[in-house]
This record gives structure tokens, C-alpha cells and sequence, in this order.
């Protein structure tokens, strides 16, 4: 191993990752010399077989870069003073750099007299500043110099987002936890992958989801450069106070995540400006049917803080289609209704996530189970609740119990006795359209 890349490579277990990249059926056979020998910046990178195949050719060619290396020389300083027009960015620029010298991660600062260093041929690329909410990020611009110019790809890299996220989160959430001892999942090239089902599937814990955000400090300086790409790798950076440009070499760098970087696995944590709950949500409901009027309520308590309640009477023009075949026990109907405003009401909530409804009745607790019921108005609004509401625009993960009448905090919303909520809690107006 190269000696620049046993600088960066040396701590990590790369004898393991491989059997862990074997194991894992991962099958690009560049990526273990890749880490060994250093990552390419220039020329052509070979394809991993991990991504969609598009070719992408070099609008440069190694050779015809070296060719403008020598007229580039004197353009590097016009253009980082360019760059610096705010002078205070550009000092913290500087400073960043001084600080990677002092960990090892830059050899440098150097003048303009690289050539016994890395050759006659070499080709700086600037080092500028751009605020990032509250930091400053030095950026490393390796396209102005034509240094990108140079990489042929053959394929499209696909970085997989949030919603990629939540559907495995939603896939492991829904997986069977009993009664099988294999796995069975489709491939891309339409054959069948076929696994032993972990223990933990078949006891539950799939279901009790955590997450956290990996975010490693400078994540691509964790890699190695080619040794052969050192006269590419140079770095220019204005040191303001003096007003003049040094030079440092990029080798990346051996950087771990520290401080805040290093979150532990919660049922919530923030990635990409986003949060992402796995906290289930219990709402309770509660339909009550009087002499004199026929209401409904439920309350809603998130672990992320948010404690609402809503309490109102049902419509009566939905009252009175339930009653137009002669029925007068209509309780059935007000205990299912509920659940569909709730759905509603607290969508955004909701959306996502894994819902444990609490109702104390035990008819409609059934009928929202099958998604079914033998009464025509009950199917209207099952129908609503499981196929419309929860399958297409919730996505959420219902879990619909059981509790006692005198346990259901939404027996008060339904009776209007909002004063029991206190403080805590924040009334809501219910979606009842």
C-alpha cells in the first residue's frame, strides 16, 4: 500500500469490510482495490455494477489537462482573490486550512514553486468559502481548472432520500413476526432472493423501530486519493491578511464524527432538514349518543409534545342517514366516525407514522380490523378510513385496541366537558368535510 493512502486507509478494518461487502452480496469488484490504492480524480472510473449504466464522456483528456497546467500557473491567484470577496469568509477559509495542516490532514502551506514536489505539470484547483446557516464550508473547486473535465463515468449514482427511508422503515414495521423461518424478496434482475427470517421478526422488534442519522465529519475525506492524481490534488488558498496565495497537497484525510456528529439510535432524529419519527401515536376515540344529541371526541398524545383534543357533535345530515332505515341504537356508527375525523384532523401528524387507536367499543373495533362491515352507512366510512384516507394519503401503520370506557380520556371530549384537558392540552377544530 502506497504510503499517502496507508496514511488515511490504515485505521479501518478493511480486511472486514470485505468479508462484510461479500456477505452483503455487494458486487462491485473495483471498490476493495479502490480502498487500497486510493480513489481516481481524474480519467476513467470504472463502473461499480451498483447503479443504472449512463455513459458520460470526458470533455478533456488527462494528457491535454497537463498540457494547460503551465498557463493555469498564473491565473490560480486572480481567481482566488476573485472568490474572496468577503473578506471574513475567506479568513475563516484560511484559517480551516491552517487547522487541517496542524491535524495532518493537508501537507502545506507551500508557495508557487510545487514543481519539486509533485513535477512540472501540476494543477491547482481554489479553495473558497460559502456560509451555511450559521458555519462556513470551504469548497474545494475542482471544475474551474478543468480537473473534473477529465472523468469519464458509466453510470447515473442514485442517492436514495427520505422516502426511501420510510419505505424499508414501513417494510420492516409490516414484516410477518411469526409462522415463517425464511424471507422472500424480489431482485432487480427478476429472480427471486430468498433468506433465513432473523429472530427478531418473529418476536416483535421489528415493529420497535429506531433510527439515526450517520453523518460522518467531512465524509469524503474519509477515502484516499491515487497516489498517480497528487499533481491534480493541489489545493490554492488565499491567505488574506498577506494578500497572497499558498498552495496545500490533498491527500483527504483521516477524519471521524465526533461532538454532535455522534447521535445514539431514537425513536426520532433529524436528517437532510427533516425529522423522522418512529415514535407511534396513540389516539384515543369516543362516540356518545344521548336522549337529546348525538356527539363524538378524541384526543390525540404524540411523544414528540404535541397534546390536542377535539369535541363536537356529529352532523346531523350524516345523522340522519344512518337513521333513515328505522335504526335508533346508532352507537356503532358514532364510535367509527371518529377515527375518520381524527385521520383528518391530524394528517399531518399522522402521516408516516405507526397509530395505536384506543376505542371503547368492541363492535367497531372488529369492524376497523376486517375493514368491513355488513351494515351499507359503517362500510361507507370504512371504506373511507382504510383505503382513501390511511392506504393513499396517510400511509400510516394503524393499530386499532381496545380500551375500557373509564380508562378513555376521550370519554370527556365526546360529552364536551373540555375543562378536564387543563392547560396541557390544545382544543382543535375537527375536519369534519
Amino acid at each position: 500500500m502506497h504510503p499517502d493512502v496507508r496514511g488515511v486507509m490504515q485505521p479501518k478494518n478493511l480486511l472486514l469490510f470485505k468479508e462484510m461487502q461479500r456477505d452483503a452480496c455487494v458486487g462491485d469488484e473495483n471498490l476493495f482495490h479502490d480502498l487500497t490504492s486510493g480513489f481516481r480524480i481524474t480519467g476513467e472510473l470504472e463502473p461499480s455494477g451498483q447503479f443504472p449504466p449512463k455513459c458520460k464522456a470526458a470533455a478533456l483528456s488527462v494528457d491535454d489537462l497537463r498540457k494547460t497546467a503551465k498557463g493555469a500557473k498564473h491565473l490560480f491567484a486572480s481567481s482566488c482573490r476573485k472568490a474572496a470577496k468577503d473578506k471574513a469568509v475567506a479568513r475563516a477559509v484560511w484559517q480551516e486550512s491552517l487547522d487541517q495542516v496542524q491535524r495532518g490532514w493537508l501537507p502545506g502551506p507551500y508557495s508557487s514553486s510545487e514543481d519539486a514536489r509533485v513535477g512540472p505539470d501540476w494543477v491547482a484547483s481554489k479553495r473558497f468559502g460559502i456560509v451555511h446557516g450559521e458555519k462556513i464550508r470551504a469548497v474545494d473547486d475542482l471544475s474551474e481548472y478543468m480537473v473534473n473535465s477529465t472523468v469519464s463515468e458509466s453510470e447515473k449514482i442514485v442517492l436514495d432520500g427520505i422516502d426511501e427511508i420510510l419505505a424499508v422503515a414501513r417494510f420492516f414495521g409490516g414484516a410477518k413476526t411469526g409462522g415463517v423461518q425464511e424471507f422472500k424478496l424480489p431482485a432487480q434482475d427478476g429472480s427471486v432472493f430468498r433468506g433465513r427470517l432473523h429472530d427478531d421478526f418473529r418476536k416483535g422488534r421489528p415493529r420497535l423501530l429506531r433510527g439515526r442519522a450517520l453523518d460522518l465529519k467531512s465524509a469524503y475525506k474519509q477515502l484516499a486519493r491515487r497516489p498517480e492524481d497528487r499533481w491534480a490534488s493541489v489545493l490554492a488558498v488565499l491567505d488574506v491578511d498577506r494578500d497572497c496565495v499558498m498552495f496545500f497537497e490533498s491527500l483527504h484525510c483521516r477524519s471521524v464524527a465526533k461532538g454532535d456528529k455522534l447521535k445514539g439510535f431514537a425513536d426520532a432524529f433529524n436528517m437532510l432538514g427533516a425529522r423522522i419519527s418512529f415514535a407511534e401515536v396513540p389516539v384515543y376515540t369516543d362516540g356518545a349518543c344521548e336522549a337529546s344529541s348525538i356527539t363524538m371526541g378524541a384526543v390525540l398524545v404524540d411523544l414528540s409534545g404535541t397534546k390536542e383534543f377535539f369535541g363536537c357533535p356529529v352532523p346531523e345530515p350524516l345523522v340522519l342517514t344512518w337513521r333513515r332505515s328505522g335504526r335508533t341504537q346508532l352507537i356503532f356508527f358514532t364510535e367509527i366516525f371518529p377515527v375518520l375525523v381524527a385521520k383528518k384532523t391530524w394528517s399531518e401528524i399522522l402521516k408516516n407514522r405507526r397509530v395505536f387507536f384506543y376505542i371503547d367499543n368492541e363492535a367497531a373495533k372488529a369492524a376497523l380490523i376486517r375493514g368491513f362491515s355488513p351494515l351499507l352507512d359503517a362500510s361507507d366510512m370504512l371504506f373511507e378510513i382504510l383505503i382513501f384516507e390511511q392506504d393513499v394519503l396517510l400511509q400510516c401503520l394503524p393499530w386499532y385496541s381496545r380500551v375500557p370506557s373509564k380508562s378513555n380520556c376521550a370519554d370527556s371530549a365526546s360529552r364536551w366537558e373540555f375543562d378536564v384537558y387543563g392547560t396541557d392540552f390544545r382544543q382543535v377544530q375537527p375536519a369534519l368535510e
